[in-house]
Order: C-alpha cells, then structure tokens, then sequence
C-alpha cells in the first residue's frame, strides 16, 4: 500500500507561495495527497488569493496569532493533516522542487528514517558565472552531538562550490515519529535551529537514521523578510540572522543538556486547536 503524503508550509505573507505552489504542482500530483499552508500572523485574504487557481488540493488554516513561529505552524499542520496521512514534508514558501525530489525522498525513505533535502541551489546564482575552478565539489560541516549513554546524532551540512546547500528545513519524515518527539519546538522564536533541532530529536530519542536525497531550488531573498526574534538585519552580512540562530541553539543544548528531547506540539495543540480556522 502507498503511504500518503502531506505537505506543510508555514506562512506569513510571503508572496512567493504561489510561484512555489504552481511550479509544484505537478510533483504534489505524482507523490501527495494534499498540501497545508498554515498562516501565522499573515493576511487571511492575500493568502487566498494566492491559493486561487492551483491545481491541486490546498488548505489553507489560520492561527489567529499576530507572531509568526515557524515551529508552532508545523506543529498545528501535523495535527491538521489528514488522517490518513502516514508522512509529511516540511516545505518553506519559496522552494521549487525539482520534479523528481518528492519521488527521490519518498524512495530513499528506509525503515526508522526520515529524508532531508540534499541540495537546494541559490536561484540568484544560476546566472553568475562560475569562475572558482573545476577542482573542488563541495565542503561538509559534520556536527556530532553524543550522549552520556552513547546516543548519537548526526547533521551533516553540505556546502556545494558552485551556490548549493543541503535544505536542512525541508524534511520528510513519518507522521508518527514528528508526533513521537512532540514535534517542533514553539519555544525556538525568530529565524534558525527549529529545523536542525527537529533532526537531532529524531535521533537521539528514537534512534532514526537522516539520509539524504533530492533537489530543488531557492528563491533568493534578504533577510530582511525573515523573522529574527528582534535582531537586526543589517548588522554585519549574515550577523543579524547569526544572533537569532545562536540563541535558538543556546536554548535547544540546554534542553539536550537536562535530557529533554521533547518539543511542543501536545501544547501547541491543546493552546490552537479550538481557534483555528480553515479557509
């Protein structure tokens, strides 16, 4: 039996969901059985107007929350989604997905496992010129975080030469399992580590392997239309988003540090369930 898929997107007035939402489509149609858009803090109206015309099942749920919170929207989209949904793809609102990626993952999917993107390419570099050389590929940042008792996790950070990344918020993984670990951690606020933190949970408190697969492309941006948990944008390239990072991450150790392994989705739920609205 083919497992069904459900997409999530966390949104907050971001124009570009429709180009991703149409440029999608078709992989949605081959792999999914429906998408969540869930609007934190966004416009009710512009989101639907963005929604009008895809051509294919989109929900739209609000929250009636003035803060946007990345952690909190894929939380409310799990508990959303369709019962029948054993798997869910994290989605951000400006990613197009090659027309493989989603049948790329879902076939890399293993038992105990869960897929996150392996390249996702800067659209704004597709028209420079690669000057670098042919004699490098890509670097690899590996973070071990190991436990008292031998629990390990793993993130491996790929950087490719020529402008790609590994996506590391776009992850596939077992209904099940993201409800397992109680989910994204709403206490993370601001840009940064909700999504490596959902990955290293997965694996210290269920022992799930990352694996790697598929590919897409990035609609390049400024940061001044991320969330930085109050940090200012322009402060130094790359320095205002570093500060909402950091401190997500002081907050997620602290939690690995006491044995928490836990994010926030029974809360979340029990908070937002009575409120949402779907449109």
């Amino acid at each position: 039996m083919n497992k069904q898929l459900s997409v999530i997107i966390a949104w907050r007035n971001r124009d570009e969901l429709r180009q991703t939402l149409m440029h999608n489509t078709r992989a949605f149609q081959a792999c999914a059985s429906e998408a969540l858009v869930i609007n934190a803090g966004g416009d009710s109206g512009r989101l639907k107007e963005l929604l009008y015309g895809v051509d294919f099942e989109v929900r739209q749920i609000d929250i009636p929350h003035s803060t946007f919170n990345k952690s909190l929207c894929l939380n409310l989209g799990a508990f959303c989604s369709s019962p029948d949904s054993d798997l869910i793809f994290f989605l951000d609102a400006d990613i197009l997905l090659e027309q493989s990626a989603l049948s790329d993952c879902l076939d890399s999917l293993v038992e105990n496992s869960f897929v996150v993107l392996s390249q996702v390419e800067e659209i704004s570099l597709r028209t420079k010129p690669n000057n670098e050389g042919p004699y490098l590929s890509k670097s690899i940042q590996t973070t071990e975080i190991i436990c008292a008792d031998g629990r390990t996790a793993r993130i491996n950070n790929q950087t490719w030469f020529y402008g790609a990344r590994t996506g590391m918020g776009l992850i596939l993984v077992p209904k099940r399992a993201f409800v397992e670990i109680n989910g994204a951690n709403a206490d993370l606020t601001g840009w940064g580590f909700e999504d490596t933190d959902i990955q290293i949970r997965l694996q210290l408190a269920l022992g799930m392997q990352s694996v790697l697969a598929g590919k897409a492309v990035h609609l390049t941006h400024s940061d001044k239309v991320r969330d930085l948990g109050g940090a200012v944008p322009e402060a130094g390239y790359g320095f205002g988003k570093n500060i909402a990072l950091w401190k997500n991450e002081a907050i997620s150790y602290r939690n690995y540090m006491q044995g928490n392994f836990l994010g926030t989705y029974r809360r979340d739920v029990t908070k937002w369930e009575k409120t949402l609205v779907e449109t």
